[in-house]
């Protein structure tokens, strides 16, 4: 029996070890299929909240989505599909690459999707037609029936950016963040997997953060075998050249508990009372 100890306090010590190295390490590929350059998800914005997340070391890959980006390689997928003002310069990914980023989330891997997709239907108030890309995957994997709602060009109504009561996975802490000239909404979002604000904006126009939502984060409350997908129609912009640190601080905590298997009941503690969730929306 004796002789077993010393085996047995060295398997105790590589788990550790293991353990320790895999939850210091975040691996980041950064999808740049649409010509994506900085600043949009920014290397130096990705590492700094990676790192006060708690990762010792932030490893990010730039290139286009292929078969080489799995959960095998990769931890966390991060994607920017935007419009030009020139309809025939949109980007968005292929169906394909769609696909592919099905199956990082469907094997556990985290996805933040800046999902403007509003193509031709800039500066237009009429609904967005949804497209083959992050709503499909979303409705495909969680189940959700997600669309896209109406496009707002301006800043009429203005619209605070997130909750300011820690939301969803506490992605959201401030009242008020990157104010952009646009934006797309979502329909159909739960209402615990919304991240909003919950004042009314029914007076500045047709605008209602209790149906239209701008950013959400699937699953409502993920554990650590869940995969996940935060999808944000443009306005948030996280990683965006030093803008909303504190969103994107937000999204590496939320990582760095999903990867490390840390305990996740302060993060999911939001009450599952829609009144709580947003007191200004009806509960029906």
């Amino acid at each position: 029996m004796k002789k077993k100890y010393p085996r047995l306090i060295s398997f105790i010590i590589f788990f550790i070890i293991g353990m320790c190295s895999y939850s210091q390490t975040v691996r980041v590929f950064v999808d740049v299929s649409p010509g994506l350059g900085a600043p949009f998800l920014a290397n130096t914005d990705i590492t700094t909240a990676y790192t006060n997340a708690g990762f010792s070391t932030v490893n990010i890959t730039r290139g286009n989505i292929n078969t080489t980006v799995t959960t095998s390689n990769y931890d966390v997928l991060m994607i920017n599909e935007y419009y030009t003002f020139a309809p025939e310069a949109s980007e968005f990914i292929t169906s394909a690459q769609r696909l592919i980023a099905e199956s990082f989330v469907n094997n556990g891997g985290h996805i933040v999707w800046i999902a403007e997709q509003v193509d031709t239907y800039y500066m237009s108030s009429a609904p967005a037609p949804a497209n083959l890309n992050a709503i499909t995957t979303i409705n495909n994997v969680f189940g959700t029936n997600l669309s896209y709602g109406t496009f707002f060009e301006g800043f009429v109504p203005f619209m605070p950016r997130t909750h300011p009561s820690a939301g969803p996975g506490g992605l959201s802490t401030l009242s008020s963040l990157d104010n952009t000239s646009s934006y797309a909404t979502l329909l159909n979002v739960p209402v615990l997997n919304k991240v909003y604000s919950p004042d009314s904006f029914g007076l500045s126009g047709p605008f209602d953060p209790c149906d239209f939502t701008t950013v959400a984060l699937f699953p409502a409350k993920p554990v650590s075998s869940d995969g996940t997908i935060i999808i944000s129609t443009e306005v948030q912009l996280p990683f965006y050249g030093g803008l909303n640190a504190q969103f994107n601080q937000d999204i590496a905590e939320l990582h760095y508990n999903l990867l490390t298997g840390a305990d996740m009941t302060a993060i999911n503690s939001w009450s599952d009372t829609p009144s709580n969730i947003n007191p200004s929306c009806s509960t029906s």
